[in-house]
């Protein structure tokens, strides 16, 4: 800055002094941070080390379910953890099949009980659940198609091919679903699955009517 002083021209600066220093913590005070740090550190890995002993041991008594949730734990804690990810995944697939397999035995109660429409209601939740196994698609089609529920044949088919692609070694899904290709009139889908079902089982009778049938 120039200002004019007795006829003289004088340059004053107008740079700001620098900030005073901050008083560095005691170290005592310090210390007793990184303790606490430390500290904070040592409770969350007991507590990962107590989620997966629970996980495993859950795991070895076929309790996936819990599992999962102590999975779902220590994720929480360690996101990037990707042992535990892939863990995880797999656990998450056997808890499906638990959840689906527990709403099934439900379900089947309800029939039991001659209550069909609440079984209905209750195999749909165990197909909902999208478990690795075909099981509650081809239980869900079965009985829509017994209690009336108006599907159209394309509607079960669906649910059968679900059932088919979870569980392709099952006689009885390949069978429901080619059944269900000769209604509606897709000869060449019926042949394909009454053969894949003489392929599970060479002799089996209804999968040879179904082929000769519906050969090319």
């Amino acid at each position: 800055e120039i200002s004019l002083s007795s006829g003289k021209a004088v340059i004053t600066s107008t740079r700001p002094s620098p900030p005073p220093p901050k008083p560095k913590a005691p170290p005592a005070a310090m210390a007793a941070a990184v303790n606490v740090i430390k500290q904070q550190m040592a409770e969350q890995q007991n507590k990962i080390q107590l989620y997966l002993q629970q996980a495993r041991s859950d795991m070895e008594a076929g309790r996936f379910i819990k599992a999962e949730s102590n999975l779902y734990l220590v994720i929480k804690l360690q996101p990037q953890n990707k042992e535990v990810q892939d863990l995880l995944k797999q656990v998450s697939e056997k808890a499906k099949q638990q959840r689906s397999d527990m709403l099934i035995v439900q379900a089947e109660q309800e029939v039991q009980y001659g209550r069909p429409k609440e079984a209905v209601a209750i195999f749909q939740k165990a197909a909902d659940v999208d478990p690795p196994d075909g099981k509650a698609f081809f239980l869900l089609a079965r009985i829509r198609k017994s209690v009336g529920e108006n599907d159209s044949p394309k509607e079960l088919m669906q649910l059968y091919k679900k059932a088919v692609q979870k569980s392709p070694k099952n006689l009885e899904y390949r069978l429901a679903l080619a059944e269900i290709y000769m209604q509606l009139e897709m000869t060449a889908n019926a042949y394909r699955e009454a053969q894949a079902a003489l392929e599970i089982d060479p002799k089996n009778d209804p999968a040879k009517q179904i082929s000769r049938k519906t050969r090319p």
